[in-house]
């Protein structure tokens, strides 16, 4: 009898319906774990990808702010340059003004000096009686009158005196004139 009953009891197993319903159902909860997988899947991939989107826009905020610090600070170098090479201009400007004053007081001082008579003095044993000297100009004179007598054009005496040779000719003629 423990036979009978056990074929009775397993029976059921060979009926075809239940081991159609019971492939019908595992089918089912197989295609219902897939699906739901792939749910799982689809709400984590979208919030993964969300996560990682926001994630490259924080830094791409992040990195345009400071862009936008970098340019500040460079506006502010650049205007902190900039007064300073005003200032540096108007220093210099200030030195031409002055070294043109000196140059034009020197220039006063020398014409000045050559219409008055001035000393030479020599300091040793022999000591020669005060002269009275020429202005540099009549001085310049002479040595122009003794080149050009001696031959020489206005050119090389221009270049030999240091002057143009529109002063020397000009020195020539009204040597020339007065004669």
């Amino acid at each position: 009898m423990e036979v009978a009953r056990i074929v009775a009891a397993t029976d059921w197993l060979s009926d075809a319906r239940f081991a159609g319903g019971i492939a019908a159902g595992l089918i089912v909860l197989l295609l219902l774990l897939s699906l739901a997988r792939s749910r799982r899947q689809r709400v984590h991939a979208p919030r993964a990808n969300i996560r990682e989107q926001l994630s490259r826009e924080r830094e791409q905020r992040e990195l345009h702010q400071d862009i936008e610090e970098v340019v500040k600070h460079l506006e502010q170098v650049a205007r902190q340059v900039n007064t300073q090479l005003d200032a540096r201009f108007e220093r210099l400007d200030d030195v031409l003004r002055q070294a043109d004053e000196r140059v034009a007081r020197l220039e006063r001082l020398v014409r000045r000096a050559d219409g008055q008579p001035t000393l030479d003095v020599t300091v040793d044993d022999n000591v020669a009686p005060p002269r009275e000297s020429l202005p540099a100009s009549q001085i310049r004179q002479r040595r122009v009158y003794e080149l050009a007598d001696a031959g020489r054009p206005p050119v090389e005496i221009a270049q030999e005196l240091g002057q143009t040779t529109g002063e020397i000719e000009l020195i020539l003629a009204l040597r020339r004139k007065a004669s």
